[in-house]
């Protein structure tokens, strides 16, 4: 988890070899608790194998770019294995005070590694930040009031941003929870990405509806004191962004600010609209049934991975058919016909809506780029839907370990 939020994509190799041994470990508690297989989700792992075989033949049918396979089955059928194994894992091992505390202090650290890319940048060039980023690929703009920067880690922040702005007060200390806050801020300021400041809206939107709608007495409407918080963490906030804008001669929010909205109004740019047309016309040709994966259309977005496109719904559909993406999306719809249900008659806490907006932010962020694709953020797709289904699933259970005994809800 540390290596796929702070540096995602610098060690994959490592990240990779760490997820495996977090399987091996979950597969020794389920020698200790054989309930843990017993969820949804696993019913759906071999339909997730059989869609992806079958359009990876298909892909080599229609003369698929080549090298697509490899990638295919890592970052779409092993990798959500691994992160659906993984959370069984973390669930049992880690209380929820324990889960959010990790992901606070990861999202400091990823906030540190943020700056320090910054400044080895701005002092030593892009062969200097080779651990972050191809040098080819790296780049910081700090000039003309802009600030943006080529990096990995916003990526797995989209699901950080949005997770803690719509449940701060999961964080009982106050100057903590303004600190985590302002962390976000910043980061998604300083990212250029409209996608991560726009996953800060959405999750703060998601936890006020969850709040207005959840039918857990502690949660159910947004009282006087939420709303105070919402209040002091937003001026808090207003006022930092006002400091930087003051006291930073190379950095304008204005110009930042009305870049990122111009991107958003715009459908994340010219780029992304003939992508649109491209993918649409692609899958229109195949009738909707599936080029097969490794298959582009005429618009090439990376040259690296010709058949892989910032879409990322629309990219599938075009791969895998139409039926072939409803199989695909069944975990993410159940999940959140799970969670919608939950909220309207026993009620949600505070860590459902906090991972259940992380959750929603990311969704939303693979119309924009196809983060879904790596391997390293599935995190954000997996975690909460198993931890969801492994609190609430219908079936008692039989061990608990330590941590798991003395789990608290924190509303």
């Amino acid at each position: 988890m540390a290596q796929a939020i702070v540096i995602p994509h610098s060690l994959q190799t490592i990240t990779a070899g760490s997820l495996v041994i977090a399987f091996l470990i979950s597969l020794y508690r389920l020698q200790k608790d054989r309930n843990m297989f017993a969820i949804a989700i696993d019913f759906w792992i071999p339909i997730n194998i059989v869609v992806n075989i079958f359009y990876i033949v298909v892909g080599l049918n229609n003369h698929a770019y080549y090298g697509f396979i490899p990638i295919v089955i890592i970052s779409s059928i092993i990798a959500p294995i691994l992160w659906i194994w993984v959370s069984r894992a973390i669930y049992f091992y880690f209380c929820e005070k324990e889960i959010i505390g990790g992901f606070f202090w990861l999202g400091i650290l990823g906030a540190m590694s943020v700056a320090l890319f910054f400044f080895i940048f701005l002092n030593f060039g892009a062969y200097a930040v080779g651990f972050w980023i191809d040098k080819d690929n790296a780049n910081v703009l700090v000039s003309g009031g802009q600030v943006a920067a080529t990096m990995a880690i916003y990526g797995s922040f989209i699901f950080v941003a949005a997770a803690f702005s719509s449940s701060p007060e999961i964080i009982r200390n106050v100057m903590l929870r303004i600190s985590i806050i302002l962390v976000v801020f910043v980061v998604a300021l300083t990212s250029g990405r409209a996608a991560l400041m726009v996953s800060i809206v959405i999750g703060g939107f998601t936890g006020i509806l969850v709040k207005m709608l959840n039918q857990n007495p502690k949660l159910k409407s947004l009282n006087i004191y939420t709303l105070i918080g919402y209040s002091v963490i937003a001026i808090v906030a207003t006022l930092l962004l006002i400091v930087i804008d003051v006291y930073s001669a190379d950095v304008d929010l204005g110009i930042t600010l009305s870049n990122l909205s111009e991107k958003l109004f715009e459908g994340g740019g010219d780029l992304r609209v003939w992508q649109y047309d491209a993918l649409l016309q692609g899958i229109k040709d195949t009738d909707g049934l599936g080029a097969g994966h490794g298959v582009g259309v005429t618009l090439i977005r990376s040259t690296e991975y010709p058949w892989r496109y910032e879409l990322t719904p629309l990219a599938t559909i075009l791969r895998v058919g139409i039926i072939g993406f409803l199989l695909l999306m069944i975990p993410y719809v159940y999940y959140i016909f799970e969670f919608i249900k939950r909220m309207a008659t026993t009620g949600v806490d505070t860590f459902d809506t906090f991972m259940f907006s992380g959750f929603v932010a990311f969704l939303a962020a693979s119309f924009t780029n196809p983060y879904p694709e790596s391997f390293i953020f599935q995190f954000s797709l997996y975690i909460p839907i198993v931890l969801f289904e492994m609190k609430y699933r219908r079936r008692p259970r039989k061990k608990r370990t330590t941590a798991a005994k003395q789990r608290k809800q924190f509303v």
